[in-house]
């Protein structure tokens, strides 16, 4: 077996807004969980256990790219130790600006393709039946614990 060596350093990318310096960096750990976490959450489930409706999936966006973005002071060329948070993309950002910087921090950050409602409902599916396929016996019958 090989040694696995990694890197703690972030993937990074200048940004300009307005003239102003900014870096978009890769999300840390608990920012990647909390993105994940907040995009299943909007999942609504009807009576069936089926997926109905998701709700609150451009929030994901405001979230990665305000825990992803650093303001970097133009006089001394310093990143902000601080990302500029939510609050600021929301009220600063057009929404082209924050779509174009979500795909970067998302690809930056490794957290995988956008997903629609119905890719989420297809993999949704996908492991409904991977758990019957668990909780049954080879004819159909379920295992008991």
């Amino acid at each position: 077996m090989s040694d696995l060596n990694f890197s703690t350093t972030k993937k990074e990318n200048a940004v300009t807004i307005d003239d102003d310096p900014f870096v978009i960096r890769e999300a840390s750990g608990g920012t990647a969980v909390e993105y994940h976490n907040m995009a299943l959450n909007g999942v609504t489930f009807g009576a069936d256990g089926k997926p109905t409706k998701m709700i609150g999936q451009a929030s994901v966006q405001v979230l990665l790219v305000g825990k992803c973005l650093y303001r970097i002071d133009p006089k001394t060329e310093l990143v902000s130790r601080e990302p500029v948070g939510t609050t600021w993309v929301e009220r600063n950002l057009p929404a082209k600006v924050m779509k174009a910087l979500f795909k970067v921090a998302k690809d930056l950050s490794d957290l995988g393709e956008d997903q629609t409602e119905d890719d989420v409902k297809k993999e949704i599916k996908k492991l409904e039946d991977k758990l019957i396929e668990m909780e049954t016996d080879s004819e159909g019958e379920p295992i008991d614990d």
